[in-house]
């Protein structure tokens, strides 16, 4: 297994890869799969609540269509704010099923057989651009008071420079 608990793409025991070589599953629990799925969905989801986040990668090791297209179609159906951009539109190899999901063709999977891996899967969210630009415009509305942003202390600092320097004080500089 991959040292970050994720998916099965990473490491597999060899008699997993013999399972995948015949065309079967590799020994994952359906249980754990699941609760994968669930962690990785909440985790694109949080992704997604940032205002200004206007694209977001998901990808993982992971041959089991519940971690991959499956959550791509979870998130899609809470985030109708967000489709799926195609990605490596010169990558052979695209996602699966595509009559259960209509975005199929805009991700990747890597084949164990052709790339030399045992999974690997690829999405890319956009989000759609009139809820980018309400996204950007409210960004400093949504901030909670009191919360500053790295632009917001860069203004601060420097207009502390200047009323400091306006006042005779010594402003430290930086020489090189």
């Amino acid at each position: 297994r991959g040292e970050d608990g994720g998916g099965i793409g990473v490491v597999v025991a060899a008699d997993e890869v013999e399972a995948l070589e015949a065309g079967g599953e590799v020994s994952e629990s359906k249980e754990r799969v699941r609760q994968l799925a669930d962690f990785q969905v909440q985790c694109v989801l949080k992704a997604m609540s940032f205002p200004r986040a206007q694209r977001i990668s998901y990808s993982t090791c992971s041959v089991h269509e519940e971690e991959n297209e499956g959550v791509v179609a979870r998130v899609l159906a809470e985030r109708r704010d967000f489709a799926v951009a195609e990605v490596l539109p010169q990558w052979p190899r695209r996602g699966i099923l595509p009559d259960r999901y209509p975005f199929a063709h805009k991700v990747v999977r890597a084949d164990r057989v052709k790339d030399g891996t045992t999974g690997f899967f690829v999405a890319v969210f956009e989000r759609s651009p009139a809820d980018a630009a309400a996204g950007s415009e409210s960004a400093s509305v949504a901030r909670p008071e009191g919360v500053e942003t790295g632009g917001d202390a860069k203004r601060r600092k420097k207009n502390k420079k200047k009323k400091r320097k306006a006042a005779g004080e010594a402003v430290p500089t930086l020489t090189t």
